[in-house]
This record gives structure tokens, sequence and C-alpha cells, in this order.
């Protein structure tokens, strides 16, 4: 962790405001202001030599105000530090300033310090109900007066505790905050009661009845008693259970909720069991902020009721707080099974001797509550018996015990109210029990009664289809249940009798299903199954044999199989009561051919049990006749044309199936799309608008039988997170762009994908209005009959010059149905002869002498002259073409507009001044290709070269220890040790063949590294700039080095302690900053990567340095150096002032010093 102490500047006036601007960062940063200074009194003075002066000032020891977000505070400092500072400008020239500063501590006192001496009560020991006069010394052993809140209060548990409490805000500083408070028991003699009787009115209420709960206490006492009578009611209707087992998190909370409408205090009864398995560690449990239970190893529980609470909700928060358990190894579990209420109290006087009746209204809401009646010293409980709804099955019947499957029987319920309280909202639920199925429940149906009021009942009646079997069970053997589920279960009186089962009922088999024939139909004609045809929407019709004992309808699945593998269709067939035959019909759109077979099954999932379950399927077998048509040859006339001579194409296709085919169309197609004719078709695509965050979309647009195809945007736009990709490659990226078109993409299909990367929209997106495609030459129609064969011709003007490939398709589209779609294209290669340039005699030549690329080298500053031949070896003149020479791809002379007639030459040369580096020299005729050739082939001629300079580098870096004067220098064998004298030596040579004039070295000792810092590319970034700052004091430069960096050209600065920029890197090395401070401000956005180490130390320069070819140099300083590892680096040639063959030049040594010598 870096830590940085700093003094602000001094400001004027009284008050200080600091505000920190933190930048974004990935690491942990904090700012602490512990102390402060401020100058209260200043004096000019004159003092003779060897003379003193007194100077006074007062100073006011007021309290300091702070100021934040919160709020303002006076705070009272007990201790200050007053210092006094002569010349503290340091304006004049003195001996020793060290003995110019004078500090002592002053300690103060804080005006205030309240106590409380005593609490007395009238009268000392007060009855229950009796007034008290309380009473509360105070005191204030401070120096100055001031007014202060007291407060008055009372701690109730078993007994009273009186506390008095002055300054309870703690607004007034005081000398000790310590004794501000004073607490006292009083002890109340409490009166000898007893409750000897509680009463309900009525006395068996049922849920919602408003009533009178009365309770007779009587005075024990020759005294008058005064007392509260509470009235509660205790519910056990209640389980509320949680727990936890080796929980991942060191705290965990549990909250539970209990409501009773109408109370006015609340309390829970809870019991908590924890357990520590492992060896050490603690577990402390607590109740509503109250510590119940601390395990440190075993099991332990604890039961009790919760505080009261106010209200008619009661919370029980329950958390538990892990320390140092070993893989907490801990278990801890909770149960709420009853809770009490207050629902009414009230002050009565009872005279000595006597008795009185008090009553309270109560609403009753739960069954069967304990009522309590409780004063300060007595207690009595009664439970009461509430009653609720009884909610029952009187009866049930079935309509007949023996049934066919597929019988309809009828079932009636009778459900009744028992009660003494009206019910709503019951559901009555009817299910089917399979006996011979493990007793498996099927639901046939519900019904539900809105209301049923006491002692009435209802006739439920509902249809059940007998079933033999339900998924893969089969049972003959079936009774019918019935339930009653009423809404409010928990107030019902008697929760035994709301399920009823009926006596045994029979199911017995009832249907069998046998397929009788199969027949096809197209157009309502008659096929014949050995004589069908590929491509037609085909009518299979299936008679069913249906055996039908129930006195009901059905239905049964039927399904059709092609080779019984390949399914068809499935149809719903409904068949009548007794024995039929019914069909069942299936469409086929027919694409195999040749032999197969038609499978048509009754009940294929075998959801009904049949008399005759091997007669559901019926085979019957069929013949498909089919087209195959293809192109079997495919000529030219001439076989080698020239340019815009006609040429008859004569394709041969053929029908090798045994099917007519007809209307058949032949496209011919020039692949090389220069016949220029564009088709357009309008297509409207958008993406969504705007672009969703982490959206990734792919839409393809395609046309059958193109061979190049583009789109047109008519706008594009896009966030810096969102790309637009055109089949894989990024077409746009952040940007906003209208009507463009796309390059040709090869191909009948254009591929285009939008991703959205980020966390945010990725802006409005785009829109796509047209295609085009191009690729046709002619097309003819022909009708193939089976096993024919046709020769069709057309005619093309050859154009362009140059190689063609000529493709005839048949049935582009794809509209004939075939036995083999693999043979219905042929291409062949077509040469149309035009003009034709070629390139020879390319030559190289430094000083006359033509450069061989393997052993002549270049020398930079060499006139290198570059010459080569052009031809036109075609059969037409040709004009108008252009022809560069490129060095590395770029280009350096161009010769444009040139003419050749048939054979005639050209020869094209320049002049280079060589620079250093390993180049690849082209030489490119027609490089637009705007001229079509016989051949392309022949346009371009290559030659490397090889050019050489000066090439500095450091050989070697070395340190030796300087001895004490009249001593041999010692080399670092023996290592070096602090504060050792060392020189440094970089030795620096030059392996060139250039002489190096008017160059700098640096050698940099680095004191130490002082941070780093990483973005990755694809990381988002704090989306605007950061700063980061590095210094280390003293220190006479700052290195820093940049690796790995994407993109950040235009994205980074370098700063100086004076906040003057030093660089503004646009990719990889090293940086230096003077001064012990340097600041760099970063773009830290999404696709800008960088990383960054920061090397303080010193440097020392060497300027004007010249080193002549295959020469060295040694570079000396001398370094006092300390403890720790340092690393030595060498710099040549910073500026790149000097052109070199190699750009390493960058040194580095680590040394190691130790701390002392032995």
């Amino acid at each position: 962790m870096d830590m940085e102490i700093h003094w602000s500047n001094w400001v004027g006036g009284d008050t200080l405001r600091v505000h920190a601007h933190i930048a974004s960062t990935t690491g942990y940063v904090s700012f602490v202001i512990d102390k402060y200074e401020y100058v209260f009194a200043d004096a000019s003075v004159s003092i003779a030599a060897n003379k003193s002066v007194n100077i006074t000032r007062v100073w006011h020891a007021d309290p300091p105000r702070f100021t934040n977000e919160t709020g303002t505070r006076y705070v009272m400092i007990p201790c200050y530090t007053l210092s006094v500072i002569a010349d503290p400008d340091d304006m004049l020239c003195e001996l020793d300033k060290s003995n110019n500063t004078y500090r002592r501590e002053a300690r103060l006192y804080y005006p205030y310090d309240f106590t409380i001496t005593n609490i007395t009560f009238s009268p000392e020991h007060p009855r229950e109900g009796e007034p008290v006069t309380i009473d509360a010394a105070i005191r204030n052993n401070g120096f100055r007066s001031i007014d202060a809140r007291v407060a008055f209060l009372n701690h109730l548990r078993e007994e009273h505790s009186v506390t008095v409490v002055v300054d309870p805000e703690n607004e007034i500083e005081e000398q000790d905050e310590e004794n501000n408070n004073l607490s006292r028991l009083m002890n109340i003699t409490l009166p000898n009661l007893t409750i000897t009787e509680i009463t309900t009115d009525p006395e068996e209420p049922i849920i919602g009845d408003a009533v009178t709960v009365a309770a007779t206490l009587e005075n024990n006492e020759d005294k008058i008693a005064n007392t509260t009578v509470w009235f509660c009611e205790e519910n056990n209707s209640i389980i509320l259970e949680g727990g936890i087992s080796r929980p991942e998190s060191s705290i965990i909370e549990f909250g539970e909720c209990i409501t009773h409408q109408g109370a006015l205090m609340m309390r829970a009864y809870c019991t908590i069991q924890g357990g520590v398995d492992a060896t050490g560690g603690t577990v402390n449990i607590y109740l509503n902020d109250r510590q119940v239970l601390t395990c440190t190893g075993g099991h332990y529980e604890w039961s009790g009721w919760t505080l009261w609470t106010s209200g008619s909700t009661e919370m029980v928060n329950i958390r538990i707080e892990e320390d140092n358990v070993p893989y907490n190894d801990f278990h801890v579990d909770y149960s709420i099974d009853k809770y009490q209420t207050v629902f009414g109290n009230t002050s009565i006087t009872i005279p000595a001797g006597e008795s009185v009746n008090q009553s309270m209204n109560w609403t009753v809401t739960q069954k069967n509550p304990r009522l309590i009646v409780t004063t300060s010293n007595a207690t009595n409980s009664t439970g009461v018996s509430v009653s609720g709804t009884d909610i029952a099955v009187q009866d049930l019947s079935i309509s007949d015990d023996v049934l066919w499957d597929g019988d309809v029987a009828n079932i009636t319920a009778v459900i009744a109210n028992f009660g003494r309280m009206n019910a709503s909202n019951i559901t009555v639920a009817f299910y089917d029990v399979l006996l011979d199925a493990s007793n498996q429940t099927v639901l046939i149906t519900e019904r539900d009664i809105v209301s049923l009021d006491a002692g009435e009942s209802r006739d439920i009646t509902v249809p059940w289809i007998a079933s033999l079997k339900v998924g893969r069970d089969i049972s003959y053997n079936h009774t019918i249940q019935v339930k009653a589920m009423p809404e409010d279960s928990y107030i019902e009186d008697n929760p035994e009798n709301n399920t009823r089962d009926s006596d045994r009922i029979t199911v017995k088999r009832s249907r069998d299903f046998s397929p009788m024939n199969i027949s096809f139909f197209m157009n309502n004609e008659t096929l014949d199954p050995v004589n069908l045809s590929i491509g037609g929407l085909l009518s299979i019709n299936a008679a069913l044999n249906v055996t039908n004992l129930a006195s009901h309808n059905g239905s049964v699945n039927v399904s059709c199989y092609l080779d019984n593998t390949t399914l068809i269709s499935t149809t719903r067939v409904p068949f009548p009561a007794g024995n039929e035959t019914v069909d069942a019909e299936f469409e086929w759109n027919v694409r195999a051919h040749g032999n197969h077979t038609i499978t048509v099954i009754a009940d294929p999932e075998n959801n009904i049990s049949e008399f005759n379950e091997s007669n559901n399927a019926l085979n019957q077998d069929i013949y498909i006749r089919a087209s195959d048509i293809t192109v079997t040859d495919l000529t030219f006339d001439p076989a080698r044309p020239e340019e815009v001579e006609p040429v008859n194409i004569t394709a041969t296709v053929s029908n090798l199936g045994n099917k007519d085919a007809s209307d058949v169309t032949v496209r011919f197609i020039d692949e090389s799309f220069t016949d220029g004719e564009i088709h357009t078709v309008a297509c409207i695509l958008d993406s969504l608008h705007p672009v969703p965050a982490q959206y990734d979309n792919t839409w393809v647009i395609g046309h059958r039988g193109a061979h190049k195809i583009r789109v047109h945007f008519t706008e594009i736009s896009l966030q810096e997170n969102t790309d637009l990709y055109i089949n894989g490659d990024r077409t746009a990226h952040g940007c906003s762009i209208t009507n463009l078109t796309t390059d040709w993409i090869d191909g009948d299909r254009i591929e285009i994908r939008l991703k959205e990367k980020g966390n945010s929209e990725g802006g409005w997106g785009f829109e796509i209005d047209r295609y085009e495609y191009m690729g046709r030459m002619e097309d003819v129609q022909v009708a193939l009959g089976a096993g024919d064969e046709k020769t069709l011709a057309v005619s093309w003007n050859a154009t362009p010059a140059g190689e063609h490939q000529i493709t005839a398709v048949i049935d582009l589209e794809d509209l004939i149905m075939e036995s083999d779609e693999s043979n219905n294209e042929l291409s062949r290669r077509l040469i149309v002869r035009g003009a034709d340039l070629t390139i020879s005699d390319m030559c190289v030549k430094v000083n006359g002498t033509d450069v061989n690329t393997t052993n002549t080298v270049i020398t930079s500053g060499e006139i290198v002259n570059i010459s080569a031949t052009i031809t036109n070896i075609g059969i037409k003149p040709v004009g108008g073409f252009n022809a560069s020479f490129y060095l590395d791809d770029i280009s350096i002379v161009n010769r444009t507009n040139l003419s050749l007639n048939i054979g005639e030459s050209v020869n094209v040369s320049l002049a280079w001044n060589a620079v250093i580096g390993n180049y690849t020299i082209a030489f490119v005729v027609d490089p637009e290709k705007r001229i079509d050739e016989t051949n392309e082939s022949n346009n371009m001629e290559v030659r490397g070269v090889w050019v050489e300079g000066a090439d500095l580098l450091i050989t070697n870096i070395s340190c030796a220890v300087l001895p004490p004067d009249g001593a041999r220098i010692n080399d670092t064998g023996s290592g070096l040790y602090d504060t050792d004298i060392v020189l440094i030596n970089a030795t620096i040579a030059n392996r060139g063949i250039l002489s190096a004039d008017n160059f700098s070295a640096h050698i940099f000792y680095e004191t130490e590294g002082i941070g780093v810092f990483d973005k990755l590319k694809d990381e988002g970034g704090a989306g605007g700039g950061i700063w980061i700052n590095k210094s280390l004091d003293g220190a006479g430069c700052v290195y820093i080095n940049i690796q790995d960096s994407i993109n950040i050209k235009d994205n980074i600065k370098m700063y100086d302690r004076n906040g003057s920029i030093v660089a503004s890197p646009d990719g990889d090395g090293w940086y230096s900053v003077e001064g012990d401070e340097a600041s760099v401000h970063f773009q830290s956005k999404h696709g800008v990567g960088i990383s960054m180490s920061f090397h303080a130390g010193e440097v020392h320069r060497y300027d004007q340095l010249n080193i002549t070819a295959n020469q060295s140099n040694n570079l000396t300083v001398e370094r006092q150096v300390f403890t720790g590892e340092h690393a030595i680096r060498v710099f040549l040639d910073p500026e790149n002032n000097i052109s070199e063959n190699s750009k390493d030049k960058i040194s580095y040594r680590c040394q190691q010093h130790n701390h002392e010598r032995r």
C-alpha cells in the first residue's frame, strides 16, 4: 500500500475547505486529516546583536468548527501545541536556523462538567398506584454557567429503576462525559390480590364473535388496593421453523412476522438450538438484539418469550454471529410455537377486603385460545372453546359399480357444514384412485361452493369417463375419492371428515382398433400405390375397424409413417358407441423417390387397453417416380475467341430419371460478372432501434443463382461498443453513416451481424432498403421427358478479355423434385483474347552495378536506379493504362496514361535515394485493373533489397568500486555494499557501415520502481480521462515504460511536476520525465489497452557523441550506491536522430547492493 503525507498550502481567513477529487482507479484510495495549523498573531520587531526582546500576543482558545455533508459541530480540543517562529519567511541570512522555532504544549480545561449527586423519592416506599415526587440534585463542576436539559427515565423490569440524565443529547462538550447520569431503584409495595374467576359471554363463542371477558379480583388486605389489570390471549396455532448448517457467511439473520388483528402488545415463545461441531471458535445467537446463547462446542438450547412489543405485529429477528469456527462447522435451528397478545388493560381501585368484577371486550380470531388476566402480582387463566365450521363429505354414490372402459358414470357427493359458523369458498375435488396401480390418484374434476351456511348440505354431481388405462398403468379396480377443502381450514372443528372414498368399482376392456385398408388420392383421383410421383401433395386414407362396447363415444390417435421411421402425420379420429368403421386421413408432401412402405398405426402411444394389441398396424408398399435432370456437357465455338467476338455456348442436358420434367430452366452464367448487368431487389431490413445492451443478432440475405451480391444501407448509427459485420468482416464501428453500399460479395448470400459488447445501448442501429446481384447471361426453357437428352445453345459477345468461368445450371431455383440434386451444374474455363501487358527486364542498379538481393548491400543515401520494360503481347492495342513502382506497398513513382500497340514495348525507370531497411520493390502494370487482358497474372515483378547505415548498440555495462585515494579499483565480483562509490561503465559501439554523428546517450540509475498501471483493451474503462500520478522525493528523473499498447494514440499525455507536456506517446517505448514526479493523463475507454511501469532515479546525459563505423566508446559515471536492488539502464540516441539498421538501443543491468561489509 502506498502512503503519502502532505501539508496543504496556507490559505487566508479563518476557514479551511478541503475537497478531495479521486480519479477512477482499481485500487483502494482514502485520505485522512489528522491535524491542522493556524496563525493567530504575528509581529515585526528589530533586535540588536546579542540582544533579546519580549513579544506578547493574546490567544483565544475557542473551539474549532468542523463541517461535512452531515452537519456542523464545535469540538473542544484538550491539548494544543503553540509555536513561535522567528523569520518564518526565511528572509534573513543566519548562522544557525535550527533554533528559530520554539514550541510549547498548552492544555485546556472544559468550562462545563455536570454531575448528578443525589436522587430522592417522596414517599420513599410507595404502594402501587400511589403518586411519587422525584427530586434530583445536579452540580456543574466547571467554571461557566449554561442552561442544560435534564431527562427523567423509568426503566421498568421486575422493579423500577429511575435514571436522571443531564444533557441527554450530548449537546454540550464537557470535561467528563461519564458522570452525567445517576440511577436508583424504587421499591414499590404491591397489594395482595387474587383473581378468582374468568368468564366469557357468550360462553361458547364462534370465530368472529365480539365477546365480553369478565374477571373477579379480590383484595386480601385491610387497605385500599390500586392496580392495573391486563387482559391477554395466548394462541398455539402457529409453527414457524428455520435453521442453518455450515453456512458460507459468518453473519446470518432470520426474520419471522406474526400478525394478530387488534392486539395492543405482543410477544412470542421461541426455542433455539445451536451446536458447534468443530473444535474452536464461538457462535453467538441474538433474539431481537438480546443475546440468548453462546456456543463454544457441543449442543446448546434456549427457550423463552421475546420482550413485549407494542402493536398488532410481532417481528422475531434471530441473528447468528460466528467467530473463528473452522470451516463454519456449526448449526442453528429455531421454532416458534405460540404467542401472546394484550387486547385490553385498565386501572382499578379495590376497597379493603372486597372483590370487584372487571370486564373487557374481546374479538375471537383463533381456535381454542387461552385467556390470561394478570396484575402486578396475580395471574389466572382459562381455556376457551371456540366453534367454527365443520365441512364434511356426508355421502358419496356412483351410478354403477361395474363399467366398460369408456363408459360415463355419474358421481354424486353430499357436502355438509356441521359447524356453528357459515363457511365460504369451498373446493370439492373428485379423484379416480387406481387400486391396481399402487393406489395412484388421478384428478377427475373440481367444483367450487361459494358459501355453505351452518347446518346446510349440498349435492354435487359430476360425470366420470371410466378409464382402464392411465399412462402406462392398467387398473381394473377403482375407487372414487372426494375431498372438501375449505379456504379457511384452520377454523374447522373436525378436519377428519373432509374426505370420503366410494366402494370398489370394476372397469372392463371394451375396445379394439384395426386398420383395414390404405388408399392414395390426388385431386379426387385414386392413385396406384406403385405409380406415385415425387413433388405432389398426396392424400392418404386409412379405413379403421373399431370395436366399442362402451355406452359412450370416444376418439383415438392414428399415425402414418414412411418406412416405419419417419412420421408423416398424426390425427385424432372420433368413433361412436358400438362397432363401426371410420376413416383416418393424412396429407403428405412427397419428397422421397423409389421403393418405400407406408404404415398406419392406431393408438401408437398405446394409451387404450384393447382386446387385441397385435392388429393395430397395417403396411402398404409404394413406388415413387422422380426426375433426375443434369448438365452433361458444355462447349464453346470458337474455343479461344477474340474480345467482342460472338461465341456459341452449347449445353447438353438430360433427364436420367423416370418422371417427365416440364418447364425446366437452364441458366448460362459468366462467373466473372463482367457483363455489367446489375439486378436490384427491394428488401427492407431493420435492426432493433435502439440497439439493446449485450445484443447479438445475425441476418442472412440470399438470392439463389446469384454469384455476386451487395446490400445498400440507408443509415448506420452505432456507439463505440457496437460492431457491424458483413460476412465476418467488421464493416462499421462507433460511427454514423448514410447511403452506404457494400463491396461485392462472392456467392449468393450475404450475412449481416450486429453485436453490442457493453452494458448500455449500442446506438440507433441500421436500416437496409435493397440488395443487388449479378451473374446471369441468359435463361432457356426446356421440357425433358424421362430419358430425354437435349442440346441448348446461346450466343454471347465475348467480353472483356481474360479468363472466364462459364457455368450452365439446370433448375437453379430448385423447383423440380429430383432423385439427385448434386448433378445440376457444370462449369468450363474460357479464355477471351485481347490486349496482354507483361513486364520484362526489371533491374536494380547502384553506380551501374546490378544489385544481387543475397550478396549486394546498399549504403543508406546511395542513388538506386530501377527500371523495367512493359510489352503488349496481346492481339489488340491498349491505351490509357498506368504503371507504378511500390516500396513495401507504398507507391513511390507513377507513370500514367501509357499506350502500346500490338507487340510494342516501353521502358519505365526511376532513381531512388536509399533509406535504411529491408524492402520489397514491386513494379505493377495497370494496378487499378482498368484494362481487360488475356492474362492478368503477368502484370507484376518484384525485387528484394537491403539498405544499411549506422548501427548503434550497447555491448556491455559494468560496475567497479572506487577505493580510497591511492588504492586500486576493484571490480564488483565480491558484490557492492551500502554507501560504496561505484564507477559505472557502458560500452557503446557502431556495428554499421556509416559513421554515427551528433547523437546523445543516457545512463539511468534506478532508485526504485514506483508503481504500475494496466488496462486491457476489452475492459470497459472509466469512460473518461483518469490521472496516474507517481513521484519519489529527491529523484532527478522518472522513466515510464509502455508495453502492450493498443490504440493509445491521442489517448495519453505525460506531464512533469510543473504541468508541462513531456510526451504524447502513440506506441510502446521508454519515456523520460525530468524531476521527481510524473503525471499521466489517460483516456480509459473500451478498445484502448496499455501496460505502464514507473521508475525513479538519477540520469547522466552525454551529448554530441560521434562513433565511426566498426568503432566503440566507453561512457562512465560515478555513483554512490545504497542498500537494495537497482537497475542500470543505458539509452542510446533517445531522440532517434540516427537512421540505423536496428532500433534496439536500450540495455539493462540489475545490481544487488548488500547491507554492510563483513
